[in-house]
């Protein structure tokens, strides 16, 4: 220490270093006391540690929600645009095309390739493998939609191949009706197909369990075509001619004729045998020779269902 000698400045430094010395005890204190855990602070401590141990992701609700509303499979399709949809039904219309043939598809002749560039010339997504498992024949799935101002619709094309060449067609719409649809389908109608192919092999029918839908089965068997037609019982009346707001829903199958794969799909009720199909006879009391005779002449035919 330095010693007071009656000058100012000595007496300042020795205060200065007087109050250094309380300051440092007085910090030191200060820091072993919050090193001294208070009571609750442990607990605390560790529960932060396990806290920050774990990853924190930070997902927004909404994207939470939507994240798991979807299947891991889900894809999402494209929807055509204004001049693809001119040209999907110009094709559609197209003289050049009939059953079996869909697309510039020809079910027997087209190699896989030349049909997916047509399919992506319309905005299809890409095709997927539905049945990998299958050595023989191979399965691809396409998807477009119709979706504007006019309404939604779903739109479905499915190829089977063996090897490189199409063994099968098979497309189908559902969804709520497009008003374009009403008029560019109706070719795969049941007076336009009776036009375009004759009287069918074969006819069925199925009932809804409530009694207020129905589906038909028309049947060719020399040209590998299999149509089902979905729609609604009005007043218990099933009609059959051109596509109006009674039709829900269209499904088309186009096999080469005679192949091994046969007329239906393995996952579909064939008619042969099943309580499924009925004869129209028994559902309609009509024959459907007597259909195909009315349709010629007429734009629609309704018949009542039969009582059980």
């Amino acid at each position: 220490m330095v010693a007071y000698n009656g000058d100012g400045d000595t007496m300042n430094i020795t205060k200065r270093t007087v109050l250094k010395i309380i300051l440092g005890i007085l910090i030191l204190g200060s820091v072993s006391s919050c090193a001294q855990p208070t009571e609750g602070s442990e607990k605390h401590s560790l529960s932060l540690a396990t806290e920050i141990s774990e990853p924190i992701v930070t997902v927004p609700p909404t994207a939470t929600q939507h994240s798991v509303s979807l299947p891991p499979t889900q894809r999402i399709f494209p929807t055509i645009s204004p001049h693809q949809k001119e040209l999907f039904f110009q094709q559609i219309l197209s003289e050049n095309c009939l059953l079996p043939c869909y697309l510039g598809i020809f079910p027997g002749e087209t190699n896989i390739e030349v049909a997916e560039r047509n399919l992506k010339e319309l905005g299809f997504s890409s095709g997927h493998l539905t049945n990998p498992q299958n050595d023989n024949y191979k399965t691809y799935s396409y998807q477009i939609n119709f979706d504007d101002e006019s309404g939604n619709s779903q739109h479905y094309v499915y190829l089977t191949t063996q090897e490189t060449r199409v063994e099968r067609v098979e497309f189908e719409i559902v969804g709520q009706r497009h008003p374009l649809l009403n008029d560019n389908w109706s070719v795969y109608s049941t007076k336009h197909v009776f036009e375009q192919q004759g009287l069918p092999s074969r006819m069925f029918i199925h009932l809804g369990r409530l009694g207020e839908t129905y589906s038909a089965l028309i049947v060719y068997e020399d040209v590998g075509v299999v149509i089902s037609n979905f729609g609604l019982i009005e007043n218990e009346n099933v009609c059959f001619g051109s596509f109006d707001h009674n039709h829900e829903a269209i499904k088309v199958i186009a096999t080469r004729a005679n192949s091994e794969l046969g007329l239906y799909r393995e996952d579909d009720i064939a008619p042969d045998g099943s309580e499924h199909w009925q004869s129209i006879e028994k559902i309609l009391g009509t024959s459907v020779d007597e259909i195909y005779e009315a349709l010629l002449t007429e734009d629609q035919v309704c018949y009542q269902v039969l009582k059980p």
